[in-house]
């Protein structure tokens, strides 16, 4: 399916999406049955654009994610594809959560918003920092969203 899709570009990083982790669960996607899925009840998958991902993400924060601990959150949005962060993502600690979202922003013109989260915002703050000195050595342009 997503070699149909998206051709030769689905190499060499989108068609690894195929490969689950032997222990995934799946989470529903009613939108167009493609699932997400998650692993320990704490790392989450979801395919598409946020009106697809809403649904699944509503099922998490109801049913999976446990209440009461507090969380910090340091978002931006880069003018890159999101393959850019792959390797950045390999080298998080297991302490900070990450989350990314591609987007074509007009014709050839890719933006990705990364949010990464922790409740140890020491930790946030050093690797937030890394992502955003490494953007700026290689001229890659991004916004800062507002932080919680």
């Amino acid at each position: 399916m997503i070699e149909q899709t998206l051709g030769d570009e689905a190499y060499p990083y989108p068609i690894k999406m195929a490969n689950l982790p032997i222990q995934a669960k799946l989470l529903a996607n009613p939108i167009n049955q493609m699932p997400g899925f998650y692993l320990d009840d704490r790392y989450f998958f979801m395919p598409g654009f946020p009106q697809m991902s809403h649904p699944m993400v509503e099922y998490i924060l109801e049913n999976i994610i446990p209440k009461g601990e507090r969380k910090y959150r340091y978002t931006l949005t880069a003018s890159c594809k999101e393959n850019y962060f792959i390797p950045f993502m390999h080298a998080l600690p297991k302490e900070i959560e990450v989350s990314s979202l591609p987007k074509l922003a007009s014709k050839n013109v890719w933006k990705t918003t990364l949010s990464l989260e922790s409740s140890d915002i020491e930790l946030l703050k050093v690797y937030f920092q890394q992502i955003t000195q490494q953007l700026q050595r290689d001229n890659i342009s991004f916004v800062l969203e507002k932080n919680s």
